[in-house]
């Protein structure tokens, strides 16, 4: 049930960069979650055994928790997302807002690979293109009316 003026291509591009970045974010947050990381020089292993040692601060602890709510709140509301509900693009876009917020309180500098810094590049430009699509392509009509054709 497509409103007139809608170009069915635009609901392609707009679910295919949503799905996307649910599948990146999966990824990447059980590569996490499992530890698996790739093999690091040995200055990069003595950081990372220095940093362990070091005590947790409280807005570390709060950045860290904030990722991960805010983490799991975009896969949940991303899903919404797909199938138009209305919820999902506010609750989706306070989510991003939170991921970001969470990177400004981490108080030491944090070590990735070259392939961590391309996906949170690329995580980053999907969720903003889905964030601009929801609100000013023809796709955010979809979120007005509750169209659900899926």
């Amino acid at each position: 049930m497509n409103s007139s003026y809608e170009n069915p291509s635009t609901v392609l591009v707009f679910r295919l960069a949503l799905a996307s970045y649910l599948a990146l974010t999966l990824f990447v947050a059980l590569k996490l979650l499992l530890g698996k990381s790739a093999a690091l020089p040995e200055a990069a292993v003595s950081y990372m055994a220095w940093l362990a040692q070091q005590p947790n601060t409280v807005l570390a602890s709060v950045a860290g928790w904030i990722a991960l709510i805010a983490t799991a709140t975009s896969i949940v509301s991303g899903v919404a997302m797909a199938l138009f509900a209305k919820w999902g693009r506010p609750v989706f876009t306070a989510a991003i807002v939170g991921l970001i917020s969470s990177e400004a309180m981490i108080d030491l500098p944090v070590l990735k690979t070259s392939g961590e810094y391309l996906a949170d590049s690329v995580l980053g430009v999907l969720a903003g293109g889905v964030i601009a699509m929801s609100y000013y392509s023809t796709v955010s009509a979809r979120f007005r009316v509750g169209m659900r054709d899926v």
